[in-house]
């Protein structure tokens, strides 16, 4: 479920958690928060991206999303919600894309930091469920429920549905499936079905609907074609801003 070696720093001498610090240090004892936690390659981030863990705050504070049918009755309002983004490996991200290069780590992650400029309850961590732990730890008073948010395609590879827990939680993001392959709603749902009593969300596992602008290889696609409409469509101005003027996508690039 998450990586069986994380470096455990202490949350105030972590500036990439300063934004979550802030909003926890708020909360009297005994509060219910969650920190959500979204890892992926972002190569590059879009506005899709971020708006996964908008919807996820705004659902589990209860200011939106209730009431409808895919949200279970059960699950609780809390009274914080913060969010942590984690860019995957240069190494994993360069072998997922190739032949087409990739945007390095330390650019992806200052992408995150530019589409989130405007929250002030999420930021980049190069160490997600570290920085959990972290925030545990500092923060022993409150009652931290960990949200993991996966696109349907990557929970059909790791079935986080198997392992959810009341501390350790899911949030599963609907897609159509990519062409040619069988790896969006329709096959997590049965996937799902396999495992449990039908595929329907619970407050330890949320199964969202599907959500549009979400695709760094639609993004990819855009930029390569020198397709501005869409690429504004996809990408927060700051990140296109980079992507037109350093980004390794533009029509110039070999």
């Amino acid at each position: 479920w998450a990586p069986s070696q994380c470096v455990v720093r202490p949350a105030s001498e972590d500036a990439s958690l300063a934004k979550a610090v802030a909003k926890l240090s708020q909360l009297p004892a005994g509060s219910l928060a969650a920190v959500v936690t979204f890892q992926g390659s972002f190569c590059p981030v879009t506005r899709g991206h971020v708006m996964c863990v908008v919807r996820a705050r705004e659902l589990l504070l209860g200011v939106d999303h209730r009431g409808e049918p895919w949200v279970p009755p059960e699950l609780e309002r809390f009274a914080e919600v913060v969010a942590l983004m984690g860019c995957n490996s240069e190494r994993h991200v360069g072998r997922k894309l190739a032949p087409l290069p990739a945007i390095s780590l330390e650019d992806r992650e200052r992408l995150v930091d530019a589409a989130a400029e405007d929250f002030d309850w999420l930021h980049s961590h190069r160490q997600v469920y570290g920085a959990v732990d972290s925030l545990r730890e500092a923060f022993p008073e409150l009652r931290l429920k960990h949200y993991i948010v996966d696109g349907a395609d990557a929970a059909l590879w790791t079935k986080p549905w198997r392992r959810v827990s009341d501390d350790c939680r899911s949030i599963l993001i609907e897609r159509p499936a990519e062409e040619g392959k069988d790896n969006g709603t329709g096959a997590l749902r049965r996937a799902m079905a396999k495992d449990v009593a039908g595929a329907a969300s619970t407050a330890w596992c949320l199964l969202c609907p599907e959500m549009s602008a979400i695709s760094s290889s639609a993004a990819r696609a855009a930029l390569l074609a020198e397709d501005r409409e869409a690429s504004e469509a996809l990408l927060h101005p700051k990140v296109l801003e980079w992507a037109l003027r350093d980004g390794p996508y533009r029509r110039c690039t070999p």
